[in-house]
C-alpha cells in the first residue's frame, strides 16, 4: 500500500512537472513568435521608409503650414443660434433628394410648401422669416467661407489613437455643429430660389459648397466623412439651383470655381496616413504592464467572467504573444488601402482599386471572425471602414465631376442659347480638363436628347455603362416641375 501511494505522489508530480515544463515550453515559443513578428515588422518599417513612407507623427508634419483664421468658433456660434433661433421644423426641413422616377426629380424650391418626413407642411413664408433672423450670421459666414482655412490647427503630437484620431481640446472638429450649418445653408438656398432672389441664393450656395473644403487638411477620417456629406448635401442644392431661370455667364463661373476646389482623394490618402502614425503609438501602450487590450469579447458568458478571463488570462497572453502580429497586421492592411488609393489618385479609377481593398477587407473580417478576434483587438477598434468610406469617397468625387459638367453646360446654354453638342468642346473655355467618372476611370458621358434636354452619367457603383440606363447608372437627373406657379 505504501508503494502504491509513493506510486501516486511520484506520478502527480511527473505530471506537474511535465505541465510545468510544457507550459514553459508554450511561454517560450510563444514569446520568440513575438519577437519574430516584432522583427518582422521593424524590418518591414524599414523598407517602407527607404521607399518614402512616414510611420511618425513628427515626420507627417515636417514642413506643415497653418493657415487658419479659426472659423471653428464662428462655426459653433452658428450652430448655437440655429439650436436657439429656428424652431425645430425649420432646423429638420431637408432638401435631400426627391425622386418621382429613375433618372427624374422634384424641384423642391418649385413646390407651393416643404413636406416633412412625418407629414408636417412648413410653409415658405415662414421658413423665410425665421431664416431672416440668422442675417447676421448669414453674413459671417459668407465672408469667412470666401477662403475656407484647409488646416484646422490641431495639435496632432498629442494626440491619441483610440478609435478614430481624437483631437484634443474636447471639440473634435465641431462635425455636428459643421453639417447642422451646412443643412441651414442649402435650406436658405431653397428659400431664395423659392423667393427668386438669385444673388441670395448664390451666397448662400458658394458658402454651402466651400464647406466642403473647409478643413480638408484636418487629418482624421471623421473629418473626412463629415466633408463627403457635406459635399452630398452641397451636390444636391446646386442641381436645385441650376434648374432656376436667370442665372448670368459670370455667376455661375463662380459657383463653378467654388467645385473646382473641393478634392477627397488625397486629403483622404493623408489623413491615414496620420490615423496610421497614432494609431501604432496607440498599439505599443498595450504592451506594457497592466495595459487592458479592448477585446470583442462573447456575448454568452457573464460581464464579470468576461472580464476575468480577458484582464488575467487574454490580456497577458495578448502581450506576450500576439501584440506584435496585431500591429504589423494592422500596418500592412492599412499600406495596401493606401497604396490603391494613390494608384486612383493618378488614374481616377475604383474599378482599379477595388479589388486591392476588396481583399484587404476579406482578410481583415477573417481575422476577426471567432476566436481569431482576441489576437487583434486593437486593429478592430482603431481600423475605420474603408470599404465603405471609400465608395462614399468616389460617389461624392465622380458627382463632384457630374456637377462641374452641369455648370459648364449651364454657362454655354447661357452664352449661346443652345447646348454644346459635346463636353470635349468646352475645354478649355468652360472646362481646364474634361471631368472625369471617378467609378471606372473614363470621362463623364453626354449626349444631347433632341429637341433641347441632354443626358449626363457616370457608370455609378457597379463599373458598367449601361448606356445612361437611371436604374442602374448614376445620372443627372431629369427636372419634374410642380403644378404650381413660383411667386
Amino acid at each position: 500500500m505504501k508503494n502504491a501511494r509513493f506510486l501516486d505522489k511520484a506520478t502527480g508530480r511527473g505530471w506537474l512537472i511535465a505541465f510545468g515544463i510544457l507550459s514553459l515550453i508554450l511561454i517560450g515559443s510563444s514569446w520568440l513568435l513575438s519577437k519574430r513578428s516584432e522583427r518582422g515588422f521593424y524590418g518591414w518599417v524599414r523598407e517602407m521608409e527607404a521607399r518614402g513612407e512616414r510611420f511618425s507623427v513628427a515626420d507627417l508634419l515636417k514642413n506643415r503650414r497653418i493657415e487658419t483664421n479659426d472659423f471653428t468658433e464662428a462655426i459653433e456660434a452658428t450652430a448655437s443660434k440655429i439650436s436657439a433661433a429656428l424652431t425645430k421644423r425649420v432646423r429638420a426641413a431637408s432638401f435631400s433628394q426627391q425622386e418621382t422616377a429613375p433618372g427624374r426629380r422634384g424641384v423642391l424650391w418649385g413646390e407651393a410648401a416643404l413636406q416633412g418626413y412625418d407629414g408636417w407642411t412648413l410653409d415658405w413664408g415662414g421658413f423665410g422669416l425665421e431664416l431672416a433672423s440668422m442675417t447676421n450670421e448669414f453674413q459671417t459666414l459668407h465672408r469667412g467661407l470666401r477662403l475656407p482655412p484647409a488646416d484646422p490647427g490641431w495639435n496632432y503630437l498629442e494626440a491619441k489613437g483610440s478609435g478614430p484620431l481624437q483631437i484634443p481640446g474636447g471639440k473634435f472638429g465641431a462635425f455636428v455643429a459643421k453639417r447642422m450649418v451646412a443643412q441651414t445653408l442649402g435650406n436658405a438656398t431653397l428659400c431664395e430660389l423659392h423667393r427668386t432672389n438669385l444673388m441670395a441664393a448664390s451666397a448662400h450656395l458658394r458658402a454651402l459648397v466651400s464647406m466642403t473644403v473647409l478643413h480638408e487638411e484636418g487629418l482624421n477620417f471623421v473629418n473626412q466623412m463629415i466633408r463627403l456629406a457635406i459635399a452630398g448635401l452641397a451636390a444636391s442644392a446646386t442641381w436645385e439651383a441650376l434648374q432656376a431661370s436667370g442665372w448670368t455667364e459670370p455667376e455661375l463661373a463662380d459657383l463653378q470655381r467654388c467645385w473646382e476646389r473641393c478634392r477627397f482623394v488625397q486629403p483622404i490618402i493623408r489623413t491615414l496616413e496620420m490615423e496610421r502614425a497614432v494609431a501604432l503609438q496607440y498599439f505599443d501602450s498595450f504592451r506594457k504592464a497592466g495595459a487592458f487590450p479592448p477585446f470583442a469579447g462573447p456575448t454568452m458568458v457573464t460581464n464579470l467572467f468576461r472580464v476575468a478571463c480577458e484582464k488575467y488570462l487574454l490580456a497577458p497572453v495578448y502581450r506576450i504573444s500576439w501584440a506584435a502580429k496585431d500591429k504589423w497586421f494592422y500596418a500592412r492592411a492599412l499600406q495596401s488601402s493606401i497604396e490603391a488609393l494613390r494608384g486612383l489618385s493618378e488614374n481616377k479609377s475604383w474599378k482599379t482599386a477595388k479589388p486591392v481593398v476588396q481583399l484587404q477587407f476579406a482578410e481583415y473580417t477573417n481575422k476577426i471572425a471567432g476566436f481569431t478576434r482576441y489576437r487583434y483587438p486593437v486593429t478592430q477598434q482603431v481600423m475605420p471602414n474603408l470599404l465603405l468610406g471609400f465608395e462614399s469617397m468616389i460617389r461624392n468625387q465622380t458627382h463632384q465631376q457630374l456637377t462641374l459638367a452641369a455648370i459648364a453646360i449651364k454657362r454655354h446654354q447661357v452664352r449661346t442659347g443652345k447646348l454644346p453638342p459635346s463636353l470635349e468642346i468646352l475645354v478649355p473655355d468652360y472646362l481646364a480638363t474634361l471631368p472625369m467618372d471617378y467609378w471606372d476611370g473614363h470621362p463623364i458621358r453626354y449626349r444631347i436628347i433632341p429637341p433641347d434636354a441632354f443626358l449626363l452619367y457616370s457608370c455609378g457603383k457597379d463599373l458598367q455603362d449601361d448606356a445612361g440606363d437611371p436604374a442602374r447608372d448614376a445620372v443627372w437627373e431629369t427636372p419634374d416641375w410642380p403644378d404650381v406657379e413660383v411667386k
